[in-house]
Protein backbone atom coordinates (compact mmCIF):
# COMPACT_ATOMS: atom_id res chain seq x y z
CA UNK A 1 0.00 0.00 0.00
CA UNK A 2 1.51 3.22 -1.26
CA UNK A 3 1.24 6.19 1.83
CA UNK A 4 0.73 9.40 -0.17
CA UNK A 5 1.60 12.64 2.55
CA UNK A 6 -1.00 15.73 2.13
CA UNK A 7 2.73 17.36 1.62
CA UNK A 8 3.25 15.15 -1.67
CA UNK A 9 0.05 16.18 -3.14
CA UNK A 10 0.05 18.93 -5.27
CA UNK A 11 -2.67 21.29 -5.41
CA UNK A 12 -2.86 21.44 -9.06
CA UNK A 13 -2.67 17.58 -9.23
CA UNK A 14 -6.57 17.29 -7.44
CA UNK A 15 -9.35 17.75 -9.48
CA UNK A 16 -11.72 16.16 -7.59
CA UNK A 17 -11.97 14.92 -3.95
CA UNK A 18 -14.67 12.44 -3.39
CA UNK A 19 -15.57 11.09 0.65
CA UNK A 20 -17.79 8.35 1.01
CA UNK A 21 -20.86 8.29 2.81
CA UNK A 22 -19.80 6.32 6.07
CA UNK A 23 -16.61 8.46 5.82
CA UNK A 24 -18.82 11.67 6.92
CA UNK A 25 -20.89 10.00 9.23
CA UNK A 26 -17.69 8.66 11.29
CA UNK A 27 -16.62 12.25 11.02
CA UNK A 28 -19.81 13.51 12.41
CA UNK A 29 -20.35 10.81 15.06
CA UNK A 30 -17.09 11.05 16.53
CA UNK A 31 -17.37 15.39 16.64
CA UNK A 32 -20.85 15.16 18.48
CA UNK A 33 -19.20 12.01 21.00
CA UNK A 34 -16.69 14.17 21.42
CA UNK A 35 -16.53 17.60 21.05
CA UNK A 36 -20.36 18.67 20.77
CA UNK A 37 -21.33 21.67 22.48
CA UNK A 38 -17.52 22.32 23.64
CA UNK A 39 -14.39 24.43 22.19
CA UNK A 40 -12.67 21.12 21.77
CA UNK A 41 -11.66 19.98 18.54
CA UNK A 42 -11.50 16.23 16.88
CA UNK A 43 -8.52 14.83 14.53
CA UNK A 44 -8.33 11.87 12.08
CA UNK A 45 -7.08 10.37 9.56
CA UNK A 46 -8.60 10.00 6.23
CA UNK A 47 -7.96 7.22 3.78
CA UNK A 48 -8.29 5.96 0.25
CA UNK A 49 -6.39 5.88 -2.78
CA UNK A 50 -5.74 9.22 -5.70
CA UNK A 51 -5.95 8.24 -9.09
CA UNK A 52 -5.45 10.29 -11.96
CA UNK A 53 -6.38 13.56 -9.89
CA UNK A 54 -9.12 12.18 -7.79
CA UNK A 55 -8.71 11.32 -4.55
CA UNK A 56 -11.19 8.90 -3.19
CA UNK A 57 -11.60 8.62 0.26
CA UNK A 58 -12.95 5.48 1.41
CA UNK A 59 -12.16 5.07 4.90
CA UNK A 60 -11.20 7.27 8.27
CA UNK A 61 -10.05 6.74 11.72
CA UNK A 62 -9.93 8.95 15.55
CA UNK A 63 -7.06 9.65 16.34
CA UNK A 64 -6.89 11.07 19.60
CA UNK A 65 -4.88 13.88 21.35
CA UNK A 66 -4.67 16.26 23.64
CA UNK A 67 -3.89 19.89 23.30
CA UNK A 68 -1.62 22.53 25.21
CA UNK A 69 -3.99 24.62 27.96
CA UNK A 70 -1.76 27.11 27.32
CA UNK A 71 -1.08 26.74 23.36
CA UNK A 72 -3.95 25.44 21.59
CA UNK A 73 -1.49 25.03 18.53
CA UNK A 74 0.63 22.13 20.38
CA UNK A 75 -1.03 18.18 20.61
CA UNK A 76 0.06 15.71 22.32
CA UNK A 77 -0.61 12.96 19.83
CA UNK A 78 -1.23 9.23 20.35
CA UNK A 79 1.45 7.73 18.30
CA UNK A 80 1.59 4.27 19.43
CA UNK A 81 -2.56 4.08 18.91
CA UNK A 82 -2.41 6.20 15.02
CA UNK A 83 0.24 3.42 14.07
CA UNK A 84 -1.22 0.22 15.30
CA UNK A 85 -5.01 1.89 13.63
CA UNK A 86 -2.77 2.53 10.33
CA UNK A 87 -0.85 -1.00 10.42
CA UNK A 88 -3.97 -2.57 11.29
CA UNK A 89 -5.78 -0.81 8.17
CA UNK A 90 -2.89 -1.95 5.76
CA UNK A 91 -3.15 -5.84 6.92
CA UNK A 92 -6.66 -5.49 6.43
CA UNK A 93 -7.23 -3.72 3.75
CA UNK A 94 -3.81 -3.74 1.39
CA UNK A 95 -5.31 -1.29 -1.03
CA UNK A 96 -8.87 -2.19 -0.37
CA UNK A 97 -9.58 -3.90 -3.77
CA UNK A 98 -8.06 -7.31 -2.42
CA UNK A 99 -10.82 -6.86 0.37
CA UNK A 100 -13.51 -5.72 -1.74
CA UNK A 101 -13.16 -8.75 -4.35
CA UNK A 102 -13.16 -11.22 -0.92
CA UNK A 103 -16.00 -9.95 0.26
CA UNK A 104 -17.95 -9.86 -2.56
CA UNK A 105 -16.84 -13.94 -3.06
CA UNK A 106 -17.88 -14.66 0.19
CA UNK A 107 -21.70 -12.96 -0.29
CA UNK A 108 -21.76 -14.53 -3.81
CA UNK A 109 -21.40 -17.76 -2.13
CA UNK A 110 -24.09 -17.07 0.37
CA UNK A 111 -26.02 -16.10 -2.19
CA UNK A 112 -25.80 -19.65 -4.41
CA UNK A 113 -25.71 -21.83 -1.18
CA UNK A 114 -29.26 -19.86 0.00
CA UNK A 115 -30.43 -20.63 -3.78
CA UNK A 116 -28.97 -23.94 -3.85
CA UNK A 117 -30.99 -24.85 -0.53
CA UNK A 118 -34.38 -23.61 -2.33
CA UNK A 119 -33.97 -25.19 -5.48
CA UNK A 120 -33.81 -28.44 -3.52
CA UNK A 121 -36.53 -27.77 -1.18
CA UNK A 122 -34.48 -27.96 1.97
CA UNK A 123 -35.24 -23.98 2.26
CA UNK A 124 -38.78 -22.67 1.57
CA UNK A 125 -38.54 -19.48 -1.05
CA UNK A 126 -38.62 -16.15 0.39
CA UNK A 127 -39.98 -13.58 -1.65
CA UNK A 128 -38.25 -10.84 0.32
CA UNK A 129 -34.64 -12.19 -0.29
CA UNK A 130 -35.55 -12.49 -4.17
CA UNK A 131 -36.96 -8.96 -4.35
CA UNK A 132 -33.67 -7.81 -2.85
CA UNK A 133 -31.56 -10.17 -5.18
CA UNK A 134 -33.89 -8.34 -8.29
CA UNK A 135 -32.82 -4.93 -7.02
CA UNK A 136 -29.04 -6.26 -7.04
CA UNK A 137 -29.63 -7.36 -10.68
CA UNK A 138 -31.07 -4.03 -11.68
CA UNK A 139 -28.34 -2.36 -10.91
CA UNK A 140 -25.93 -4.33 -13.08
CA UNK A 141 -24.23 -2.49 -15.73
CA UNK A 142 -25.24 -3.79 -19.38
CA UNK A 143 -22.65 -5.58 -20.48
CA UNK A 144 -24.68 -6.48 -23.76
CA UNK A 145 -22.77 -3.38 -25.80
CA UNK A 146 -21.21 -3.62 -29.01
CA UNK A 147 -18.65 -1.29 -28.77
CA UNK A 148 -17.72 -3.36 -24.82
CA UNK A 149 -17.97 -6.50 -26.48
CA UNK A 150 -15.56 -5.47 -29.44
CA UNK A 151 -13.28 -3.99 -26.51
CA UNK A 152 -13.22 -7.13 -24.34
CA UNK A 153 -12.78 -9.78 -27.75
CA UNK A 154 -9.71 -7.29 -28.29
CA UNK A 155 -8.42 -6.65 -24.66
CA UNK A 156 -8.08 -10.73 -24.58
CA UNK A 157 -6.83 -11.03 -28.37
CA UNK A 158 -3.97 -8.86 -27.33
CA UNK A 159 -3.12 -11.02 -24.48
CA UNK A 160 -2.73 -14.23 -25.70
CA UNK A 161 0.76 -15.70 -25.76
Amino acid sequence: MDVIKSQQLSVRSIRKVVVHPLVLLSIVDNYYRVAKDTRKRVFGVLLGSSFKGTVDVTNSYVVYFEEDEKDPSIWFIDHNYHEAMFSMFKRINGNGKLAALKGLDARLKEIRGYLDLVIDGKLPLNHEILYHLQDVFNLLPNLNVADLIKAFAGICMNNRG
